[in-house]
């Protein structure tokens, strides 16, 4: 099962299923309450079904990793950032290069961030 414990509040969750690999499986992408993208690659074959339970998050260009939500401010104790913080996704090819991008929000108002894909 793949799960990502908030450890705080309640466990929120935005699963998405999209071939992000574009290897022809569906991967199961993960946003979690504290803001951040985690990417399961799916591992199936024709005989078994199979994903990468522990997955990894999703990281920007600058190698920084992919994060909505308040920046230095702390969920535990503010309300506001414990709304906030957590991602909501969606794909598509928003620069039409054919490679799939990924569009991040969060789960309430907040500015908007997308990672395009470099090819």
């Amino acid at each position: 099962m793949i799960t990502h414990r908030s450890g705080v509040g309640d466990e929120w969750f935005w699963p998405f299923l999209d071939d992000l690999d574009q290897d022809g499986r569906v991967d199961v992408l993960f946003g979690d309450w504290s803001g951040h993208v985690w990417f399961h690659k799916n591992d199936s074959t024709a005989k078994s079904k199979q994903f990468d339970v522990d997955g990894f998050r999703l990281k920007l260009a600058s190698g920084s990793p992919i994060k909505v939500g308040p920046i230095n401010k702390d969920p535990t104790r503010d309300f506001d950032a414990l709304q906030v913080a957590r991602a909501v996704l969606t794909t598509s090819d928003c620069d039409r290069d054919g490679q799939r991008d990924l569009i991040v929000v969060p789960y309430q108002n907040g500015c908007r961030n997308k990672a395009i894909n470099p090819g």
